[in-house]
């Protein structure tokens, strides 16, 4: 089918047939997955490095299965193979170890970003849920950083801003403490191609913007709200945002016509931020982030520009 598909897999025909899979799960999305486990043998490791420019150390790698159901079209499927396989070589997106045109098989990772946070929740050991939460944070900032570089460097590529979200974005734990973050699905992106006359924005986001919206995107979210309680915001970016309000504000400008021109990236962007995304009054948003995130008074201590805070 073409060059995506011809390129090199790390797995073998063979060694992808001799995996035993189980779990098979029909429900939801667009796809059946399956779960399975390889050893990792010098020669696979090998393969690793030629194709993602790294080594692993795990001796054996659990590995999640997608086939695409019946309804989705085939141009969909290969364009979220594309997108899975771009993201894998950059290290934003789990390793993929197998593609063709009708199967992707990439590196299964331990929790979503819903269910760590829930897992922290649940920790008696609070020292050991506070250690859990800060390297959560240290390495989803990271991901953010290296999502931002991608993006600002590939502006032709789609921004998947609307599949930036908790859910989809998975965490390596080692001995309970988080060693690796990386986005799943790319399926709501936004066409960042700049010109008068052609894409949605008259002038390109820089990197620094493209961190602070994917900041945005996951630093209030109603539902987790809900669930965990207004500590969220506290331990999710929201000083940066506070700090580095008007270049946000700037971002969300330029992106703004992107996002009003998608009906379904908008209902996502509204779940994940609490914002009238779907107003379609951009002053209106513009508003609702000053009063979120207010500058803050450099004489202002942490504490009282944030009044609740993590409690272990």
């Amino acid at each position: 089918m073409g060059g995506l598909f011809s390129s090199t897999n790390i797995l073998t025909e063979e060694e992808v047939n001799a995996i035993q899979w189980t779990g098979v799960d029909f429900v939801g999305g667009n796809s059946i997955t399956a779960t399975g486990r390889i050893d990792i043998t010098p020669e696979i490791n090998q393969r690793i490095e030629e194709t993602n420019g790294e080594r692993i150390r795990d001796q054996s790698v659990d590995l999640i299965k997608k086939t695409p159901k019946k309804h989705v079209k085939s141009a969909k499927w290969q364009l979220e193979i594309e997108h899975a396989y771009l993201h894998s070589k950059n290290r934003t997106g789990p390793t993929v170890y197998f593609k063709n045109s009708h199967m992707l098989i990439m590196e299964k990772y331990t929790l979503d970003g819903i269910d760590l946070l829930e897992n922290c929740e649940n920790m008696l050991n609070r020292l050991a849920a506070n250690l859990q939460m800060e390297t959560m944070k240290t390495h989803t900032e990271l991901l953010i950083k290296r999502l931002a570089k991608f993006y600002s460097q590939y502006s032709r590529e789609y921004f998947c801003i609307g599949d930036f979200r908790l859910q989809n974005i998975v965490y390596k734990l080692s001995r309970n403490t988080v060693i690796d973050a990386r986005q799943i699905d790319f399926d709501y992106c936004v066409d960042t191609t700049h010109g008068i006359f052609t894409g949605c924005m008259s002038s390109p986001l820089t990197e620094k913007e493209y961190v602070l919206l994917l900041k945005l995107n996951i630093s209030y979210i109603p539902k987790i709200i809900k669930k965990l309680g207004e500590r969220y915001v506290n331990f999710m970016f929201g000083k940066d945002l506070c700090m580095n309000r008007a270049s946000l504000i700037t971002a969300v400008r330029k992106i703004w016509t992107c996002i009003d021109g998608n009906s379904e990236i908008r209902s996502n962007m509204e779940e994940q931020t609490g914002l009238s995304w779907s107003g379609g009054l951009l002053v209106r948003v513009i508003k609702e982030i000053e009063e979120r995130f207010p500058v803050q008074n450099r004489y202002e201590t942490t504490e009282e520009r944030f009044p609740v805070q993590i409690r272990y």
